[in-house]
């Protein structure tokens, strides 16, 4: 048979047929468009889980629990086994651990985080970029913001806090500042907003005046007031400094994109405080709030040294940044950690604390794919550490499922239509039986016969795909118009509840031609079994 003229054929029966073939595809529409919406619903979400709230990249290295503890046993160098390998970590000279393979089970359990482990992290084929952080050892409250924020009293409230490197934030300048301001927060590239600088002031703030109030000092610096018999901690020595008031550099930090969200999401609108839009963003940059570093507001018991405060300043937001809390250059925190460890009598931190200034809370590690992940865990257990837990796994699992059940329902309704299509054949082929019994006459074979009847059904379940598509698309919009305009902010509110990437368009419309074409494929080959003579009977 001519393809065209067979074409041609099979777009005049569809035509004909329109009626009964339209009440049989509503079924498969029905289905494709639940599809097509569960399953970019839940890309959709999975992107905003992945991409924002738990990176399916990121880890987050940490030493064992017992680390808390205990103190670190050593032995010389080589051990009893004279050897060292990778997981001796064998660095600067100095064994950083017991080389025993009696007591290597105890060994895993004492082991730290220090420069060397970053670099062996580096070194890894699976990692993408590495860097270390040091959280605060000590309590500590923060107050203020009732200027900038337009409060009727400041804020208070148990601050956490960890350090960083600031060669691993973005430092922008003015015009990268500008233009970053304008893009939706997942597209920010500026991890310090300009004219701000995210470093430590320690050398700066030798070279500054000395003072009575904070109006002798210039902008963004500060006048110690409160602290007369003890006024710099660091990194002057105190008896340099004793009697004196002297002006110091706001110490620099960054909050994560998360508390900015859960601001706006939760705290702002609960407490009636503004939130903080791209608009107003400037005026939350630059914030400067007092820190009262060894105090808390949940516990009684004091710290072994006196606390002190220090003014804090926010110059960025930052993806890397703590999530709850506040990021600051990692010396500011290895310097406070040190003054607030435990003592001996000679005033010097005690060896069993030292690794709480020395040696790092944890390492962030960017994988470069999710099929590495697996075998760089599978690593860093061998090396005696432990992956910090995000519940990013249960949460995909959840989502995975929930999914999952949706799209098994869209498929029992497309299977349902798909019978209810082959019932129609079925019909339709009981009124053509004489056109096909004269088309067997003219010399159409079984195989014509199937073909026409198959075609039909792959240009139907064609349209049906494309409608069932169609009117997901045009259900996601309106969803997303709901959310942005009726649902209340919630933390991390995507653009778009919904993903629709290429292989969900071209599998939506595949399945829409697949379940019509098996659902029609037992009529059309019932179609191809009637003979001329039987056909052409009267019945």
């Amino acid at each position: 048979m001519n393809p065209i003229k067979t074409f041609r054929l099979v777009v005049k029966n569809i035509k004909r047929n329109s009626k009964q073939l339209l009440l049989a595809s509503i079924g498969i529409v029905i289905g494709l468009w639940a599809f097509s919406l569960f399953l970019g619903f839940g890309l959709g979400i999975t992107n905003v889980v992945e991409g924002e709230i738990f990176p399916w990249d990121k880890l987050e290295v940490i030493p064992p629990a017992t680390n808390l503890a205990s103190t670190r046993t050593r032995s010389g160098k080589g051990g009893a086994s004279g050897n060292c390998d990778e997981n001796d970590f064998f660095i600067n000279e100095q064994p950083n651990g017991v080389f025993n393979k009696e007591l290597e089970a105890k060994f895993r359990k004492l082991r730290y985080l220090d420069d060397g482990v970053v670099e062996l992290i580096r070194k890894r084929h699976e990692v993408r970029t590495a860097y270390p952080k040091m959280k605060f050892t000590f309590p500590a409250i923060a107050e203020g913001g009732m200027d900038e924020l337009h409060l009727s009293h400041p804020l208070k409230t148990e601050i956490f806090a960890d350090g960083l490197n600031p060669s691993n934030l973005t430092q922008c300048n003015k015009e990268e500042t500008d233009t970053d301001m304008e893009r939706h927060r997942e597209m920010r590239r500026c991890d310090v907003m300009y004219p701000f600088k995210f470093k430590d002031y320690s050398e700066d703030d030798k070279q500054l005046g000395f003072c009575e109030t904070h109006k002798d000092c210039a902008s963004g610096v500060f006048c110690n007031t409160k602290e007369t018999e003890n006024i710099w901690i660091f990194p002057m020595k105190n008896e340099e400094t004793i009697g004196y008031h002297r002006c110091y550099h706001a110490v620099p930090v960054v909050v994560s994109t998360y508390l900015l969200e859960l601001w706006n999401g939760s705290i702002a609108p609960a407490h009636g405080y503004p939130k903080l839009s791209k608009e107003t963003l400037g005026t939350f940059l630059g914030l400067s709030f007092e820190v009262h570093l060894g105090e808390s507001m949940f516990s009684s018991k004091s710290v072994n040294v006196k606390p002190f405060m220090r003014k804090f300043q926010l110059v960025g937001i930052s993806k890397r940044a703590i999530p709850l809390g506040v990021t600051l250059p990692i010396s500011y925190a290895a310097r406070y950690n040190k003054y607030f460890t435990t003592r001996d009598e000679s005033g010097d931190a005690m060896e069993r604390e030292a690794h709480k200034f020395k040696t790092f809370s944890s390492i962030i590690v960017r994988v470069k794919s999710k099929k590495q992940i697996t075998s760089f865990l599978a690593y860093i257990h061998r090396l005696g550490f432990t992956q910090q837990d995000t519940s990013a796994e249960t949460v995909g699992l959840v989502i995975l499922f929930v999914t999952g059940i949706l799209v098994f329902i869209s498929f029992v309704i497309i299977i349902i239509a798909a019978i209810n299509i082959a019932n129609t054949y079925f019909m339709i082929i009981s009124e053509r039986r004489r056109e096909i019994g004269i088309m067997r006459a003219l010399g159409a074979n079984r195989g014509n016969i199937r073909t026409i009847f198959l075609l039909e059904a792959g240009i139907l379940g064609f349209i049906d795909g494309f409608l069932g598509l169609l009117f997901g698309w045009l259900t996601s919009r309106g969803v997303d118009w709901v959310i942005w305009n009726v649902v209340p902010d919630f933390p991390f509110k995507p653009p778009t509840a919904f993903c629709f990437p290429w292989w969900l368009v071209v599998s939506t419309i595949g399945f829409g031609i697949f379940f019509c074409v098996v659902g029609s494929l037992f009529p059309a080959n019932h179609a191809s079994q009637i003979e001329p003579s039987e056909a052409l009977i009267p019945q």
